[in-house]
């Protein structure tokens, strides 16, 4: 079979006069040598299940009665007119791009190693978009694909995707400071519930906490110290020398309180610094363990589980605008307070 023209599986590179290509024993499809290397076997595992042969299957022409269609050059898959990676595939949608454009090593849409080469006639300027930030969607993740994650992460693969490989291999992956900053509120955004409830009522605990102690026990503490201090010529009298004045003049458990607010806003940065350690972490188990839960349903299609993987993830945003809301009560009471 003929093969030149045609985008290899893998780097989606079409196939020259001088390139080295290599064929499936079992179906057919050809790769660059380097390109099959890399993964080590064929990825069209199910025509081997089936027992079929690999066509190459030309990218459908663009249906002139729908502006907002494009086509991806190397599966075929409906994206947007103004996508520049294959939403399915992550192959680039413009053919000319793909054929001038040899990514760096590792940096490819399916994270093919090659040389870096340069970009095509006409471009302004040097763009490279991964939207899956160069692990392959054929990648597996405990059972579960590059592909599936990428469907089920949603909004900004390209940065979750490679951290979910580190920790795939047992690498700590990377420190989220939207955790971090926004604790539970961004466990219920990333539709992690159980555990954003709880964050989110540990946090507003330790809120309101300080917020009503501050209020009503150790400010009246701190202003009895601080004017007790002042009769004693003390001026512009400091934390500290109210805390000894309150451990000296009332008792142990006085000093205790005058010293919870501080207490508690240590907490809330202790439980900030957790999420940001562990949120990422938290949400890699998490996206296994839906994913491997709707494709254990045998009663779905292939159509119907990839649907439902993209409904099971993604973003919350009502949560998050109810989280802001709650964010800026608090700060109101706190004032009044």
């Amino acid at each position: 079979m003929d093969f030149l023209g045609k985008p290899c599986p893998v780097c989606s590179r079409n196939f020259r006069e001088d390139d080295d290509v290599v064929v499936c024993p079992k179906c057919g499809a050809p790769y660059h040598r380097e390109c099959f290397q890399e993964k080590g076997k064929c990825i069209f595992t199910d025509l081997h299940k089936n027992n079929k042969s690999w066509e190459y299957v030309p990218p459908k022409e663009k249906d002139e009665s729908d502006e907002n269609v494009r086509y991806c050059v190397r599966c075929g898959e409906k994206n947007p007119v103004s996508a520049i990676v294959c939403k399915k595939c992550g192959a680039f949608m413009s053919k000319e791009f793909s054929d001038g454009f040899t990514a760096a090593p590792g940096a490819g849409p399916t994270g093919a190693d090659s040389t870096q080469g340069a970009y095509p006639p006409g471009t302004p300027f040097a763009v490279f978009l991964d939207p899956m930030g160069g692990v392959s969607p054929d990648e597996d993740f405990e059972g579960v694909t590059g592909a599936e994650l990428s469907k089920y992460v949603g909004n900004n693969t390209s940065y979750y995707l490679p951290v979910f490989k580190k920790l795939k291999s047992g690498g700590i992956g990377r420190f989220n400071f939207c955790a971090c900053f926004f604790t539970g509120a961004w466990y219920l955004f990333r539709k992690q519930y159980f555990k954003g409830a709880l964050i989110a009522i540990l946090y507003l605990i330790l809120e309101i906490g300080a917020m009503v102690t501050t209020a009503f026990y150790s400010s009246p503490i701190a202003n009895e110290a601080s004017a007790a201090l002042e009769k004693q010529g003390f001026k512009d009298a400091g934390i500290i020398d109210c805390l000894k004045w309150t451990w000296e003049n009332k008792s142990v458990g006085h000093a205790f309180i005058l010293m919870l607010p501080v207490l508690l806003y240590l907490l809330r940065i202790g439980l900030s610094v957790l999420c940001g350690l562990f949120g990422n972490k938290s949400y890699y188990k998490n996206a296994l363990s839906k994913i491997k839960s709707i494709k254990g349903s045998k009663e779905l299609s292939d159509e119907k589980r990839t649907a439902a993987i993209t409904k099971a993830g993604g973003v919350n945003t009502a949560i998050a605008w109810t989280c802001f809301a709650c964010y800026v009560i608090l700060s109101i009471a706190s004032q009044f307070l």
